[in-house]
């Protein structure tokens, strides 16, 4: 038999979820307090939660903190992650792991560096981001919280292209550099 309310089968007569029974009683949750966090988030907590946000931190990569605003942080871990991919291209260089025809595989590495380097990231930007919440919070005495929590913007996409943009331009930057030494 499943819940008619929530539709998930039922164990013993007995919803697990929203604790529907067959004798027509509901259990009674006992009712949480709403932490700051998901006062701060609303809707998209429980998302952030379960890390139901996948792809969005697979394309974005480090870049996911800026588009959550935390700007600083983001850029300075995608240029981390620049400088790595940098490092390990050198690295196949210099081992000569890359010999005589393999130069074609040269694509091939770079997509394993950055898919393994944003699979890392599925599993670890959203804890960075809650931990960096959760200081923010930490920082903020009890005035503030109940005036700035409901108004704080958890999302810019405006900071992403600024990013990006900030980017091309310091490639642009190194290229002209290298090119006059």
């Amino acid at each position: 038999m499943k819940c008619p309310y929530c539709h998930v089968p039922m164990y013993k007569g007995c919803c697990l979820r929203c604790g529907f029974m067959e004798n027509g009683v509901i259990v009674n949750r006992e009712e949480k307090e709403v932490t700051d966090l998901e006062k701060m988030l609303g809707d998209s907590y429980l998302p952030l939660i379960r890390n139901q946000n996948k792809w969005t931190l697979f394309f974005l990569g480090p870049l996911y903190l800026c588009y959550r605003n935390y700007f600083w942080f983001g850029f300075l871990l995608e240029s981390g992650e620049l400088l790595f991919l940098y490092l390990f291209l050198m690295f196949l260089h210099s081992t000569h792991f890359l010999f005589l025809n393999a130069i074609s595989l040269l694509p091939f590495w770079i997509f394993l560096y950055f898919l393994v380097v944003r699979i890392l990231g599925v599993y670890t930007l959203n804890s960075i981001y809650f931990s960096l919440l959760k200081s923010k919070v930490k920082k903020m005495n009890a005035q503030e919280k109940e005036e700035k929590i409901s108004h704080i913007q958890t999302k810019s996409y405006l900071k992403v292209v600024i990013s990006i943009l900030l980017f091309v331009l310091l490639y642009i930057l190194f290229v002209i550099f290298l090119r006059l030494f």
